[in-house]
């Protein structure tokens, strides 16, 4: 008998001490797909089967795909921010790639971000502004560094 805590796991969830990692799963698979895909292509059910948990725990933890969507959304981005921050660090070029590279889901994430940019959605145009901005803040970072000389043109 599960706690009231507890999902069932005959139910297709998972006890809670299991639950984020269930969680996390869900939203690292929602983002291979998406960027494979495209976010129709993800739906709900879709990424349950992929993960091996019921439809039901992707809506206990997200309430939606909309919501589902969204923690993917915070992921890449915090992905993102950890690569910025590093080069922002005043690492190479070269470091900065390795730093990239090694980021786990840092690939799926890009992709993520590419396909939401090419789909032309609101997502994608959240994306485009959130890098532009996150891109000119790491480059000024880098250049006050001292790790990329500054440039004199005002764009």
């Amino acid at each position: 008998m599960c706690s009231a805590g507890d999902t069932d796991p005959e139910d297709g969830g998972t006890p809670d001490g299991d639950s984020t990692e269930a969680r996390d799963r869900l939203i690292d698979r929602t983002i291979a797909v998406v960027g494979a895909e495209g976010a129709a292509a993800a739906t709900v059910r879709r990424i349950a089967a992929d993960v091996g948990v019921s439809p039901a725990l992707v809506l206990h933890h997200f309430g939606s795909k909309a919501g589902l969507l969204e923690a993917c959304e915070a992921r890449v981005t915090a992905r993102i921010d950890e690569v910025v921050a590093a080069l922002s660090e005043g690492s190479s070029n070269d470091a900065g790639l390795q730093q990239l590279l090694a980021t786990p889901g840092a690939a799926d994430a890009i992709v993520y971000i590419g396909r939401a940019i090419g789909e032309g959605s609101e997502p994608g145009r959240r994306w485009f502004d959130l890098l532009y901005d996150r891109s000119r803040a790491g480059l000024d970072a880098m250049a006050e560094a001292g790790a990329l000389r500054p440039s004199d043109d005002p764009t």
